[in-house]
């Protein structure tokens, strides 16, 4: 009799473990489903909050549901630009999970956007081999990464795999090869050329920079200054009070302009570089939301 006492205790307590940990497991289904339908609805902060709240470690979960939780946690988190932290949960992921494609590349995009290429590159190149159909979207980010590292010949690599065949990336794809092709063409502006050009005249030198507006404004100042300058000289003579005054102030905006100007063009190449990377990242990101969501 004991032992069908025994068995008879051991069915029980199965059940009721198996029992709770159906439940367990339909409850934080209907929450990430919440969730979900959360942040569809742009309730982020909610999102975060209902998701905080699952403390999934302490439940008796398959992997599968944990590596869920995971990537909801690290998908918020994303939504809400901490990518530091969405990179984080996303790295949690297990390679036998269905979501380790799209977590890797949300990964890959998070480090992108923080500018660590170098951990972008080695996420993406850590599932190669096991990303299947989504090959396509992996060119393309590993594309839009080497124009993000100017590393041309690494993207002309990745180019010749472009098949301009599948509507989620086909537009991103000839947006990348637009993107490389101004880089190509782009002319090549020479800070000291600026400050050259606005030693002989002033304000030329933010003209060749781009600043046309202030090109003229600094032609117009430093113009006015000369000649008052100028006309106290003729008048007064070169050891005049006035002459000496205006003669300081012009000559110190004279040398800031030339100063100015070369700034002009370190200024102008860091905001073309800043447009282009904004262009690469918005077109190596908005396929990932058409292939997923």
């Amino acid at each position: 009799m004991k032992p069908i006492r025994g068995f008879v205790l051991y069915s029980i307590i199965l059940f009721f473990c198996l029992n709770l940990y159906s439940q367990e497991k339909k409850y934080i289904q209907q929450d990430y489903d919440f969730a979900l339908y959360l942040i569809g609805n742009s309730l982020k902060e909610e999102a975060k909050a209902l998701v905080d709240d699952i403390d999934y470690e302490s439940y008796f979960l398959n992997s599968g549901i944990v590596d869920s939780i995971n990537f909801l946690k690290g998908w918020i988190l994303y939504s809400n630009k901490e990518l530091v932290d969405a990179s984080a949960f996303f790295e949690k992921v297990n390679q036998t999970s269905n979501l380790y494609t799209k977590a890797n590349l949300y990964n890959a995009i998070s480090n992108a956007y923080i500018g660590d290429y170098k951990k972008s590159n080695q996420i993406l190149n850590s599932f190669e081999d096991s990303i299947g159909q989504y090959k396509s979207m992996y060119n393309l980010q590993k594309a839009g990464l080497s124009l993000l590292e100017r590393d041309f010949n690494s993207y002309n690599y990745y180019r010749s795999k472009f098949t301009y065949d599948n509507f989620a990336i086909s537009d991103q794809e000839k947006a990348l090869e637009e993107i490389f092709n101004n880089f190509k063409s782009h002319k090549k502006k020479s800070p000291y050329m600026a400050g050259l050009l606005s030693s002989l005249i002033p304000g030329l030198g933010k003209v060749y920079a781009g600043s046309y507006g202030e090109g003229v404004s600094s032609f117009l100042l430093i113009g006015s200054l000369g000649a008052i300058t100028a006309e106290n000289w003729i008048r007064n003579g070169l050891l005049n009070w006035k002459t000496i005054v205006f003669g300081t102030i012009g000559m110190v905006f004279y040398i800031g302009n030339i100063y100015g100007s070369i700034s002009s063009v370190k200024i102008y190449y860091e905001d073309y570089n800043h447009k282009q990377n904004i262009s690469i990242l918005y077109n190596i990101h908005i396929p990932l939301r058409t292939l997923f969501n």
